[in-house]
């Protein structure tokens, strides 16, 4: 609903010609931001994966990896 109502608020500046510097800037802001918030979801991803991995613990019955604390 909030989208909605901001993107039908960017449709109506449009009309105005001394906000389209406004709008313009709005767009560039949300492509980088977009790429932005790609980035960190994928780095959120692997620091869980490596955190799981690294706090799982080894199924070692040999005891090969006695020497690594996690």
């Amino acid at each position: 609903m909030l989208f909605l109502s901001i993107y039908k608020i960017m449709y109506f500046i449009r009309i105005f010609d001394k906000f389209n510097e406004v709008l313009i800037i709005v767009h560039w802001i949300g492509t980088d931001f977009l790429s932005f918030g790609v980035v960190c979801i994928f780095l959120l991803f692997a620091l869980s994966k490596i955190y799981q991995v690294l706090h799982m613990g080894v199924n070692d019955p040999q005891g090969f990896y006695e020497q690594i604390s996690s």
